[in-house]
């Protein structure tokens, strides 16, 4: 990795939502680019920008440039009060941050979402904040998508192939336009962090918890392979951390989840899952998202037990279960340090 990029091509990386998943997509023109020494794709459908912790988790990182691309599911979240607008940018900050102290250039991407104009909003006010703060680049996707609505006479939602994602063609163009913009600004790079000042997160891993009976196994997709713990009903497990911390986020197979997972520190939380088709047979569903209230520990000590159906603060699922329910499929934990 050079300091100096002008006669270079760069090593990208892309930590993002479905939307740097779906082949056709704005990634694919990012994987497209020739301008691109090499292109890495961490994206994880249905994530939060708690992503970028578990995946990181393990990589040692040594790119040129690192896209965040978590708008849309960061906006579905705070609809449903599952963050907050200060939440998400300790998340976006302790990521530049980190990315920063190995001189990789962060950069910002919003990628444009229909439904929920205000918070999209929202999000554009604090991914500009965050550009100014950290003296970063920030592409401002719906800036792309209203200038070809006014190009082509037509209306925004008509580029839409639903609220999250753009029409493929259109999402592509956004992917060149990206492309684009990541190489002319790393021209003018400036790796000198600008702050330094925010909670470090960290990820704890499935192999990592304690006192579990089964075995830890490995499961795959087209760009994810990660180690699972099945929790099952009755099965406590235990989270430690050295010192005072907090689960912030979990890291979850959702594919073979099917009852309520209780979290427990010096407050607790209980989440309800169902299953997504056949358990048996289901396709790895992987999925990080925020917990509605982070559980802190002054010891560092936390319980996560699974049972088979009771109340939760937050519900993936109001359908009953069948038989098979009980069991709690873990990837980790996303914590914050003190």
């Amino acid at each position: 990795m050079s300091e100096s990029l002008h006669d270079q091509r760069p090593d990208v990386a892309l930590v993002g939502t479905s939307n740097g998943v779906y082949h056709g997509g704005y990634a694919s023109a990012l994987a497209a680019c020739t301008r691109f020494a090499s292109f890495s794709n961490f994206s994880v459908g249905m994530s939060t920008s708690e992503l970028f912790v578990f995946r990181r988790h393990g990589e040692r990182f040594r790119y040129d440039v690192c896209v965040l691309e978590f708008a849309c599911n960061d906006a579905a979240a705070l609809r449903f009060g599952e963050t907050s607008l200060d939440r998400v940018r300790q998340v976006l900050s302790e990521a530049i941050e980190f990315l920063e102290e190995r001189r990789c250039q962060p950069i910002l991407f919003l990628m444009p979402f229909r439904g929920a104009p205000q918070i999209l909003a929202d999000l554009r006010t604090l991914y500009a904040s965050l550009a100014f703060d950290y003296g970063i680049p920030c592409f401002d996707g719906q800036s792309v998508v209203e200038q070809l609505a006014l190009t082509q006479g037509c209306s925004e939602d008509s580029l839409y192939h639903d609220d999250p994602h753009l029409r493929g063609d259109v999402a592509f163009h956004l992917g060149e336009l990206l492309s684009a913009f990541i190489v002319e600004n790393l021209k003018h790079r400036n790796m000198t962090p600008r702050r330094k000042c925010t909670k470090k997160n960290f990820f704890i891993g499935a192999d990592e918890f304690q006192n579990a009976s089964s075995p830890v196994t490995l499961r795959r997709t087209d760009l994810l392979s990660c180690k699972i713990l099945l929790v099952s009903e009755g099965e406590s497990i235990i989270v430690s951390t050295d010192g005072f911390s907090k689960i912030i986020a979990l890291a979850v197979d959702f594919s073979v989840c099917a009852g309520v997972l209780h979290i427990e520190g010096d407050d607790r939380i209980s989440i309800r899952f169902a299953p997504h088709g056949d358990i048996e047979n289901a396709r790895m569903l992987a999925r990080v998202f925020p917990l509605r209230q982070p559980i802190g520990s002054q010891t560092g000590h936390f319980i996560l037990r699974a049972c088979s159906d009771g109340p939760a603060e937050m519900m993936f699922s109001r359908q009953p279960f069948s038989a098979t329910a009980g069991a709690i499929a873990l990837i980790g934990a996303i914590m914050q340090a003190a």
